[in-house]
């Protein structure tokens, strides 16, 4: 008996020299696995991270483009708008030269009026005036109506460049 004791005891140690042999060629296995998976996933992050970085870059670019054509378009609402403030003003001076003229032929009109009716002469050079009137006043109120486009377009031109902002 002491002799199959010594054999079974024999044969225990031989199986379990064996099992630790097997446990660390598996454990080496799995390491080995494990560290092909940690591998394959560092790639994979580190491919995923440029990725990344260069849909950032792009992004960045584009809004960067973005802000230009902005600024850009600012800057043509803003000269848009001092062209128009220009025509504007210069309209404007235009009426108020022509209303001056205006004025001024309806008051030598007048004056002439009293001249003729006074001596009873032709009436020629009052119709004369009367038309130079007559035009002055039609231009004037052709002007005016320009003037009035022109501050409408100028207020429409301000409606776009906010709406664009």
């Amino acid at each position: 008996q002491d002799v199959t004791v010594r054999r079974l005891q024999k044969q225990i140690k031989e199986l379990e020299a064996g099992s630790e042999v097997g446990a660390t060629e598996v454990r080496r296995q799995k390491d080995e696995e494990w560290g092909k998976k940690l591998e394959e996933m560092r790639q994979e992050f580190a491919a995923q991270r440029e990725q990344q970085q260069e849909a950032l870059a792009r992004l960045s670019q584009q809004r960067e483009l973005r802000e230009e054509e902005l600024e850009r378009l600012r800057q043509q609402r803003l000269e848009e708008q001092r062209l128009a403030e220009q025509a504007a003003l210069a309209r404007s001076l235009e009426v108020d030269t022509l209303s001056s003229d205006l004025e001024k032929l309806q008051a030598e009109l007048e004056r002439e009026r009293l001249q003729r009716g006074e001596q009873k002469e032709t009436q020629g050079s009052v119709k004369v005036l009367q038309s130079l009137l007559d035009g002055v006043q039609q231009r004037t109120l052709g002007l005016e109506c320009e003037v009035a486009d022109l501050r409408r377009q100028l207020g429409e031109a301000g409606a776009r460049a906010q709406q664009r902002e």
